[in-house]
């Protein structure tokens, strides 16, 4: 892996810029991007599905499910998507084998991570806006910078220092309303075409048939198996694009605070002096 092989031009983005270079990232490596995310998201989508024909309260458990899930493919993630950055040819077994070269570690962290969110969204909903961007890059600093996991919490730390927690958090702001539009959009599509194509409405049309609106509402989305699944669908579809711009947030805090493209530049002088020699 060679400083002068990165394919990403290692300058300051905005939240705009970054989101534009993960639609580009995820057009050039769709295939494998593509893979990792369906080795995580359809295990979990098939225990969603079975799991709601049974259980009375499927919703906690199904958030559950995503939360794990999604934890250990934003892992893998980046364990291929770092490296791919600097020229390593990204593939399903590299991210792999990356998550599994720390995935204790990194299981500690993410379980810490995701046990604060919870516990913030059970309180409130917009307290997962706050902590998010002081604890959302536990990934880039395990598997890219792979720091030791003694000095996580510095690191995360010194990323959000500097105004990096308010840029952070303007990004998690857009990121999240991107993402619930982007689903949002998926579902309704879904349920059009459900109703159209096989005559087997999702929801719209079964809210026109109930004489409560709100209690059929609630029914639907905390307990009915087809409404559940559908919804974690639409969630996980999006999830490898904000998860791509989220790493190229990161990548834009390293130089914001630390002067990265200048550390990149000096590299590839000294390599290119060293092979001079």
């Amino acid at each position: 892996m060679r400083v002068q092989d990165c394919i990403v031009s290692v300058r300051r983005r905005s939240i705009g810029g970054n989101i534009d270079l993960s639609f580009a990232f995820m057009r050039q490596f769709w295939w494998p991007i593509l893979g990792l995310t369906a080795l995580f998201a359809a295990p979990s989508t098939i225990f969603v599905w079975y799991y709601s024909h049974w259980s009375r309260e499927p919703l906690i458990p199904s958030l559950f499910m995503f939360g794990v899930a999604s934890a250990l493919l934003s892992g893998a993630l980046i364990a291929g998507i770092g490296p791919q950055v600097f020229g390593v040819p990204l593939d399903v077994a590299s991210g792999l084998s990356g998550l599994r070269s720390r995935l204790t570690g990194y299981s500690f962290w993410m379980a810490m991570v995701r046990m604060l969110q919870a516990f913030c969204s059970f309180c409130f909903a917009w307290p997962i806006l706050l902590i998010t961007p002081y604890i959302g890059h536990v990934a880039e600093i395990i598997f890219l910078e792979r720091a030791p996991m003694r000095q996580v919490s510095r690191r995360l730390n010194h990323i959000a220092g500097n105004g990096g927690y308010f840029r952070n958090l303007l990004s998690t702001l857009v990121l999240m309303v991107l993402w619930l539009l982007m689903s949002l959009g998926l579902f309704v599509t879904a349920d059009t075409l459900s109703n159209s194509l096989f005559n087997q409405p999702i929801f719209l049309k079964r809210l026109d048939m109930s004489p409560d609106l709100f209690e059929a509402i609630v029914q639907l989305l905390t307990r009915d198996p087809l409404v559940i699944t559908t919804a974690q669908v639409a969630i996980w579809l999006p999830f490898p694009l904000i998860r791509l711009a989220w790493f190229f947030c990161y990548l834009d805090q390293r130089i914001r605070n630390e002067c990265w493209d200048i550390e990149l530049q000096f590299r590839i002088e000294a390599e290119r002096l060293e092979e001079l020699q």
